[in-house]
């Protein structure tokens, strides 16, 4: 029987689902008032390069607005989010299934931007200034090591434990579909679910969301470097493909069926699903609604 070791319960479906909404929605009124500031700054703020790290960084500071209002009043932040070590194995898992899904799985995004290109639809996909090396560094920064620590005390932290008296299947499905809509990117949609149930599984299995920043810090910096150092070379080829989902399928077999004890303590409390969709139906509304904009 497949086992969790993720025992954290200190978030409620009510504060999960309010969490889903605020990072939904906060973001949008942090990038308005960094705009408001970059237009001080300079009348053609969008086309200078500092505009698109402004738009990072609000995004985040939205995200850890969030995370302060949702422990006012809880101690010990740490425990709460299970910042604690698990073994090496989760660690070097964390880094085979990154490789396994950017060249592998990667290539199921591709073939639904395809998908959508025939239907004539719209998408947005990365775009930032790397031109130069303080730009790079910038970039590494912002979006490839930021970005990861907020955004998994967010949806590992706080929302999965909001879910962990769903049901295991429930609870991976329902982070990977919470985590894509978030990003509200067409572009990023399939890869994002895929990263999203993934993220929440080896948070499960190993009691610890370390492994799961450090996929997602390994991920970004990754694609960020490729479009600095390899930005015409097209890795999803047959052999980076096949060797890729060979590795991703292995180490999913060792990370599902491996450290696995028999569970004979039951759920004592239910989950309150009811609980989590008001409070998060607003965030999903909205989401969903510019994931549909932003096609057009």
């Amino acid at each position: 029987m497949i086992s969790f070791k993720y025992k954290n319960n200190n978030f409620t479906e009510r504060e999960g689902g309010t969490a889903f909404s605020l990072v939904a929605l906060f973001p949008y009124v942090t990038t308005l008032f960094a705009s408001l500031l970059c237009l001080i700054i300079s009348k053609d703020y969008a086309e200078k390069p500092f505009y698109v790290y402004a738009m990072y960084l609000a995004n985040q500071i939205a995200l850890i607005a969030a995370l302060i209002y949702l422990c006012k009043g809880k101690k010990e932040p740490l425990k709460l989010f299970s910042v604690n070590k698990t073994t090496p194995r989760y660690y070097i898992l964390a880094i085979t299934l990154t490789l396994g899904m950017l060249f592998g799985l990667g290539y199921l995004n591709e073939l639904f931007l395809q998908f959508l290109d025939k239907l004539g639809l719209n998408y947005n996909g990365l775009s930032l200034p790397l031109d130069t090396p303080l730009r790079i560094i910038l970039s590494l920064i912002i979006v490839g090591l930021i970005p990861p620590i907020v955004e998994e005390l967010v949806f590992r932290g706080v929302i999965l434990s909001s879910l962990s008296r769903f049901s295991k299947s429930g609870t991976l499905i329902l982070s990977g579909l919470l985590f894509a809509l978030f990003h509200q990117n067409p572009a990023q949609t399939i890869y994002q679910f895929i990263t999203g149930v993934i993220f929440a599984l080896i948070v499960l299995k190993s009691g610890s969301i370390l492994p799961s920043i450090i996929m997602h810090a390994f991920n970004n910096v990754f694609i960020i470097l490729t479009n600095v150092f390899f930005p015409n070379v097209n890795f999803h080829n047959v052999y980076t493909v096949t060797i890729g989902l060979i590795l991703f399928v292995v180490s999913m077999l060792i990370l599902i069926f491996t450290d696995n004890t028999n569970e004979t303590k039951k759920q004592t409390e239910k989950a309150k699903p009811k609980e989590f969709f008001l409070t998060a139906f607003i965030g999903i509304g909205f989401a969903l609604a510019m994931w549909i904009v932003a096609l057009f």
